[in-house]
């Protein structure tokens, strides 16, 4: 199952955990009913200071008020991997 993204159908969330970095989805692979886990995997160090000194990112300021600043950063796929459950 190689190609198993091309053959998945999602058909809505059913869990989205933002604290520990995961997702669980209704979906069909092949026709039959699966349900799918995503996980985030953990930053790495030098993966992020790589993101926050690189100048190909475009920050989004969110908001600033007098003690906090809140930004949004779009992170390069390098920094985006999943967990292979199967692994």
């Amino acid at each position: 199952m190689e190609d198993w993204n091309k053959n998945v159908k999602l058909v809505k969330i059913l869990n989205d955990n933002h604290e520990k970095k995961f997702i669980a989805v209704e979906g069909e692979l092949e026709e039959k009913p699966a349900v799918l886990v995503l996980e985030k995997t953990p930053f790495q160090f030098d993966e992020v200071t790589r993101l926050l000194k690189e100048n190909e990112q475009t920050f989004r300021t969110d908001f600033i008020n007098d003690v906090y600043h809140k930004y949004t950063v779009q992170a390069r796929s390098t920094c985006n991997g999943m967990i292979d459950p199967t692994d």
